[in-house]
């Protein structure tokens, strides 16, 4: 379930909050600054040299100041405790919750009765849902098409069923398989090889790869680690579009094989940027660079036994899957992928130095088992 609030900022409750940021440990002087700054602020509309009077601003947080989003979330924070059913995750003023179960009919059920907790949280907040633009996704297998015999409702009107929905930058759809968001990426690629294109014949190739790493590996490296381990019918068809890029960087002919380009310009293809996300991922795990909720993801050999062979070290590789989808999740795929970059690179340095040595090993070397062409 995905979400909207209306208006979300500015119909942030002044005394509410002021209780909540009290009741949270912000008291006295700190609690006394932070009314000062909510109350008594003005506002006025201006337009073609005509101000309207000055109103007093009686709800909500500045926007466009660090404080806003902060106060925001604060406010906001106590929603996880309405349900202790629901799985909350929040991120500003995107709120999203998760239920699972079998029974897609029950789980409707129970996602209703939910709801209704939460419909009776937002009214004592004094905080109102975008219904339209409110939606839910059932997540589930290609072969398994569900019979749903109920609609997901809140305060009695029915939300819409969606296929996929853009959740921070990244578009999940109900197979999660990437296809809608690999979609869309490849489109925003292509603008930018347009732009490549036009300026080849007028810049070198060093200021083409600027370019290229301004209006096309921005798209690949956002969330790749997520989405990266997605079917290589998928991946290949973005693969194709960075070939091209990098060849109209060199203006080498259109089937000019590209691994001696890649390496020429320092640029990693997109299976090797996904390793590279993913060894970085594993380091600041390593590091505990990463938030405590990733703690229990992964398992090491020493964990389960107190042997001290070789790989005592080494992640414990998982027993075999059922499907393939969930070998291509980060839970799986890391482990392969770091086993070997952990055993071939010094990984006890500065995490600058992490990256230098990762980029240069990954430019040259093929994972085992890894997906590389």
């Amino acid at each position: 379930m995905f979400l909207d609030f209306s208006k979300a900022f500015d119909t942030v409750d002044h005394s509410i909050l002021l209780n909540k940021l009290y009741k949270y440990g912000i008291r006295g002087i700190a609690h006394d600054w932070l009314e000062s700054y909510l109350y008594n602020r003005k506002q006025f509309v201006s337009f073609n040299n005509h101000c309207s009077d000055m109103n007093d601003i009686t709800c909500g947080v500045p926007q466009g100041s660090i404080l806003g989003p902060l106060l925001f979330l604060l406010y906001v924070n106590d929603i996880v405790e309405v349900s202790s059913v629901l799985l909350p995750i929040l991120y500003a003023d995107d709120t999203s919750l998760f239920l699972i179960g079998k029974n897609i009919n029950v789980l409707i059920h129970n996602m209703n009765d939910e709801l209704e907790k939460v419909l009776q949280w937002l009214n004592c907040n004094k905080l109102s849902l975008n219904i339209k633009k409110s939606q839910y996704i059932v997540f589930r297998s290609i072969k398994n098409s569900p019979n749903e015999i109920n609609t997901v409702k809140i305060n009695n009107q029915t939300l819409n069923k969606v296929k996929y929905t853009k959740f921070l930058g990244v578009i999940i759809d109900e197979y999660l398989n990437w296809a809608e968001h690999i979609n869309t990426v490849k489109t925003k690629m292509s603008r930018g090889i347009g732009i490549l294109c036009k300026a080849r014949r007028v810049l070198k190739t060093s200021t083409l790869v600027t370019l290229y790493n301004s209006f096309v590996y921005p798209y690949i490296n956002y969330c790749i680690e997520v989405w990266g381990g997605a079917s290589d019918k998928y991946i290949k068809s973005l693969l194709k579009v960075q070939k091209r890029a990098v060849r109209i960087i060199k203006s080498a002919p259109y089937l000019a094989h590209t691994q001696p380009i890649f390496h020429a310009l320092n640029i990693l293809n997109i299976y090797k940027i996904y390793e590279f996300k993913v060894s970085l991922f594993m380091y600041k795990m390593e590091m505990q660079l990463l938030p405590t909720v990733f703690s229990d993801m992964f398992v090491k050999n020493s964990d389960v036994h107190n042997y001290p062979t070789r790989h005592a070290h080494n992640l414990r590789v998982a027993c075999k899957h059922k499907t393939k989808l969930s070998e291509q999740f980060i839970r799986t795929a890391a482990i392969s992928i770091w086993n070997h970059i952990s055993g071939n690179l010094d990984t006890n340095c500065s995490i600058c130095t992490f990256k230098y040595k990762l980029k240069k090993y990954l430019l040259y070397h093929n994972i085992p088992n890894s997906r590389t062409p």
